[in-house]
């Protein structure tokens, strides 16, 4: 009795995916079901371990990304505060200037009138 074995022939697409978009499409007609496991299946593993690779680096570059990003935060709430400081002690020194101003014109109106008065009184004399 001859044995007979069966050989399954289909019509096969594969699309292999990338984080970036399609990288290639293969359709193949009539292939048998175990001639998919030699090259094919070496094709599938290099592109799943380039995805990988590409899926790796791009966390990385995410990660240093998000990194860069909270320094440049904690740069940015450091740079608010000395500015927040900054003012405070612009304000301060204009309150005081405005302070010293007031204090010496009220010195020269208060000599002016006693000079004023030293004035009448030597002309009175």
């Amino acid at each position: 009795m001859a044995k007979s074995s069966h050989v399954f022939t289909t019509k096969v697409c594969i699309i292999l995916f990338t984080l970036y978009g399609f990288v290639s499409v293969a359709v193949f007609n009539n292939i048998t079901l175990s001639s998919l496991e030699g090259p094919l299946l070496d094709l599938i593993k290099k592109q799943m371990d380039q995805i990988g690779t590409e899926k790796s680096s791009l966390a990385l570059k995410c990660r240093s990304i998000e990194d860069k990003m909270i320094l440049l935060n904690k740069q940015l709430e450091a740079s608010e505060k000395y500015r927040s400081e900054y003012l405070n002690r612009y304000e301060d020194a204009i309150k005081d200037k405005k302070k010293l101003a007031d204090d010496y014109m009220s010195r020269i109106t208060n000599l002016q009138s006693k000079c004023s008065s030293l004035e009448e009184r030597c002309s009175s004399l």
